[in-house]
């Protein structure tokens, strides 16, 4: 490592001329991965994007098709990846291990937190930008920082500086982002140092930053740089941001990590930066790019109607109009002859198809899944699933990866919720239930680390075509968790979300009664309850909380609660009971309005699984016109 990468080591405040000059040199340097960057997107998009090429001679505002790609196989494989894998929401689990009560509630709520924040944020909203970002450039990038509270900005690779040379077989140890920033933006972050700003901007008003970057007027280069500490007791990590002169920040750097979460579609050999879909298909595309254009020159120049008239006739070139049935009049006693050329052979169109299938095969996206269509001779709900998972099998390592990326953005945010909490005092976040919003405050959630252990929990999507919705009512109602009556009703418009979610408000009502109970809110039953079902489950749960160690206030209002609900359910004792001759009913009226005894169904429920009845329901054979 040469002595001017050791910027790290000037003097606190004065690391902008090592910090500006290193990254410069750098991106000097390694010209090649900004190149790169910019054909693949240009491969992807097929036009010329503002924000990644900066080898314009004169500003242009429009985003002027490029022309070169007429048949793209590069953006139809990475759309149809993207929507396979990144259409999944992961969720960040907290799980203790041997802890106490108190530990445990906390870990149920920071994981509350932690969702509330990807609620707050749409997370899920812009993860599939970041995972096409590694489809297109190879590595996708979030940034996560403090903003007053947590805050995330997806980034371009192309901003990210690393040396290649220093990570060739281990982690960078340092990492710069470039940005070019508006002046005024600039001031506004950082008021303090405005002299400074002006200066810089005076002083630097070539524009130029490298040979083929060039910096907008009231723009300026702004580099935000990273080291961690080297270990072994040195303690030499930093965090500056610069400019041309001046040094805007510059602070201890105590983390082991970046404030970057990194998402690799494919993972480099060595090096930092990753390899993307549009790398891998850049052959084929080209070679796709070079028989179309072919083609079409084939097609204006050889496939065009040709008259051939005798010589006699030549003037006949002054009657050819666009009239429809228009009459010829020749002196020859020969009709003009037509003559249509083949433009190219077949064999020339078989290769194209087969270059086609070659990408959709390197890649492992199907042409059918690219083409929403369904494999030829599956027609069962059960054989379609099997070949989706064929299918993505073939993604499983990118599909890991995607869910890893929200596990380290989790423990970005919680990192950064404890620094805002420590220098504030306050964080709270607000989490969205189906029903309800509760207010999750980060002084009740706070753990250390090593007190929990986080794993990712993938939300299942139900299928999305109405095919497949119906197929999915028809099972249900084979498992008797719905009636026959209600599969009828679905079979017409399957809101199958909304039939499930009626079905089990019973259920999370109880769900909800458990979890206040447990965070020491003690609601009282009510008749609307389902209150047999809820004394069965606040039994369970009063089992598994005692067995959890929880305090015995919270056990105590668990066998308050079944008491209750049980006198709601079988009424006041005999020698405190209204006779029913006294209400005016009749004593068989009354017996009607019972209760059925404890364990007994309750009227009405749907048919139990696999019953005869429900296992006659089966797809419709109507013909829809």
């Amino acid at each position: 490592m040469s002595e001017d990468t050791f910027w790290w080591r000037a003097p606190e405040g004065e690391a902008h001329d090592e910090v500006m000059e290193y990254v410069r040199g750098l991106e000097e340097s390694q010209k090649y991965i900004h190149e790169m960057n910019l054909r693949n997107a240009r491969l992807y998009s097929n036009c010329d994007l503002a924000g990644l090429d900066w080898t314009l001679n004169k500003r242009d505002y429009s985003r002027r098709s490029i022309g070169r790609v007429s048949e793209n196989v590069i953006a139809s494989v990475i759309d149809t990846a993207t929507s396979m894998i990144a259409r999944t929401q992961p969720r960040a689990a907290f799980m203790t291990d041997g802890a106490d009560w108190s530990t445990q509630r906390k870990a149920k709520g920071l994981e509350k937190f932690v969702e509330g924040q990807y609620q707050r944020l749409e997370v899920y909203e812009h993860g599939p930008r970041v995972f096409r970002d590694a489809g297109v450039f190879g590595t996708g990038v979030w940034k996560v920082y403090d903003d007053g509270e947590p805050c995330i900005e997806r980034v371009l690779i192309d901003e990210i500086v690393v040396d290649e040379l220093e990570c060739r077989s281990c982690p960078p140890q340092q990492m710069h982002q470039r940005k070019f920033v508006n002046l005024e933006v600039l001031k506004a972050n950082f008021p303090d140092s405005e002299d400074e700003i002006d200066a810089a901007a005076h002083d630097d008003s070539s524009g130029v930053w490298t040979s083929y970057r060039r910096v907008e007027p009231r723009q300026m280069v702004v580099v935000e740089s990273w080291h961690k500490t080297s270990g072994r007791g040195v303690d030499d990590g930093r965090h500056a941001i610069c400019i041309n002169g001046a040094t805007l920040l510059d602070e201890k750097w105590t983390k082991d990590f970046f404030p970057f979460v990194f998402y690799h579609w494919s993972e480099p050999l060595v090096g930092f930066y990753g390899q993307g879909l549009a790398e891998q298909l850049t052959g084929i595309q080209v070679r796709l790019n070079k028989l179309n254009r072919f083609i079409e020159m084939a097609q204006d120049l050889i496939a065009v109607p040709r008259l051939f008239v005798p010589t006699v006739d030549a003037r006949i070139k002054a009657q050819l109009t666009n009239e429809i049935g228009q009459v010829i009049v020749t002196k020859s006693g020969k009709p003009p002859a037509f003559f249509n050329p083949q433009a190219v052979g077949a064999e020339i169109y078989q290769y194209k198809d087969q270059l086609k299938k070659s990408a959709y095969e390197l890649a492992g996206v199907s042409q059918l899944s690219a083409s929403s269509k369904k494999p030829g001779g599956i027609e069962s709900a059960v054989a379609l699933r099997e070949f989706n998972d064929i299918e993505s099998a073939r993604f499983a390592i990118q599909a890991q990866r995607y869910e890893h990326m929200f596990l380290e953005l989790a423990r970005r945010i919680v990192d950064v919720s404890k620094d805002i909490y420590t220098e504030r005092g306050k964080l709270k976040a607000n989490w969205r239930g189906k029903n309800f919003v509760e207010t999750i405050d980060w002084k009740q959630v706070d753990l250390k680390q090593d007190a929990y252990l986080m794993n990712m929990q993938a939300a299942s999507l139900m299928s999305r075509t109405p095919a497949g919705r119906r197929q999915a009512v028809i099972e249900l109602s084979q498992a008797g968790w719905i009636s026959t009556d209600e599969a009828r009703r679905l079979s017409g418009i399957p809101d199958i979300d909304r039939t499930m979610s009626l079905a089990n408000a019973g259920i999370e009502d109880i769900e909800a009664t458990i979890e206040d109970i447990l965070d020491g809110k003690y609601t009282t039953p009510e008749p609307e309850q389902n209150l047999q079902l809820g004394i069965v489950r606040c039994q369970m749960a009063l089992l598994k909380a005692k067995r959890d160690g929880a305090p015995q206030d919270v056990l105590q209002s668990f066998r308050d609660w079944m008491e209750q609900a049980q006198f709601l359910l079988n009424g006041p004792p005999p020698d405190q009971q209204i006779p029913p001759e006294a209400m005016g009913m009749p004593p068989e009226a009354a017996m009607a309005q019972q209760p059925p005894a404890f364990g007994q169904p309750m009227p009405g429920q749907p048919t139990s699984a696999m019953a005869p009845s429900a296992m006659n329901i089966g797809p419709s054979t109507d013909v829809v016109g």
